[in-house]
């Protein structure tokens, strides 16, 4: 049989410090040191500092994109092609339009 001896529990707490120690060096290095650098290239050590990121340096990918809806990308023939607006027109949508029938019957169903 196979017994777990308090040598052997020393060890496995020896190897556990020893990597959380380097995992704590490396937190250190990556917030401490490398947030000396420019706003838009520094590590996002909270989700904060990704919004600021995003709001400074906009995404160039979903630009004119505002008011797109599902709809219009699953009609569209190729992705993302081109830059378009699209012109906001007010209409009455009831709530029940808003989820799908087929959410809408699961939701019931269950």
């Amino acid at each position: 049989m196979f017994s777990i001896t308090s040598f052997h529990l020393l060890a496995y707490f020896i190897v556990v410090c020893c990597v959380n120690l380097i995992k704590l060096v490396c937190m250190i290095y990556s917030v401490k040191i490398l947030s000396n650098e420019e706003p838009t290239t520094k590590p996002l050590s909270t989700i904060g500092d990704a919004i600021a990121v995003f709001l400074a340096k906009g995404d160039n990918t979903t630009k004119m994109f505002c008011l797109t809806n599902k709809v219009d990308l699953m009609q569209e023939k190729v992705l993302w092609s081109s830059e378009r607006t699209h012109i906001w027109s007010p209409t009455q949508i009831r709530w029940f339009h808003v989820v799908s029938r087929k959410r809408l019957g699961w939701n019931f169903g269950l």
